[in-house]
């Protein structure tokens, strides 16, 4: 694992397809993994499973018993926040780095409402300036 020059970029791997991870962004411990485009995939399936995975054994667990059921209704709103959060049809999508323009890679089983999402995504994206940022070639 090594620091990169800027401090913040962190390397994990051994020297192959790395993962990159940038944590405290601003103070809202959001990160970002790069990484070449099979890595990637990889990364968010197995992100995917284990959430779907979490969320049903939850479910589950609540459903045993009476005690677990009326614990799960207390928590439901905020159970539900936590899904709706982690939801993919919420983002829409993320940019494509690495190409000359806004590209917005969605969901395989994108819905209506993560295609709007992904516009969304997308409408933002072009103009938050992040190209210009990556190029260095101001924003026309």
């Amino acid at each position: 694992m090594t620091v990169g020059s800027d401090g913040v970029f962190v390397r994990v791997g051994d020297g192959g397809t790395g993962v990159f991870v940038r944590v405290g962004v601003g103070g809202t411990g959001v990160f970002v993994v790069v990484t070449d485009g099979f890595t990637g995939n990889v990364l968010v399936k197995a992100s995917e499973a284990l959430l779907e995975f979490a969320f049903a054994r939850v479910r589950r667990v609540v459903d045993s018993k009476i005690q677990y059921r009326l614990a799960g209704l207390v928590l439901r709103d905020a159970l539900r926040e936590m899904r709706r959060r982690l939801e993919y049809a919420e983002y829409g999508g993320v940019p494509l780095l690495g190409v000359n323009g806004v590209v917005i890679v969605t969901h395989g089983r994108a819905d209506a409402m993560a295609f709007k999402n992904a516009l969304r995504a997308a409408r933002e994206t072009a103009s938050s300036g992040l190209l210009s940022a990556i190029t260095g070639i101001p924003k026309k």
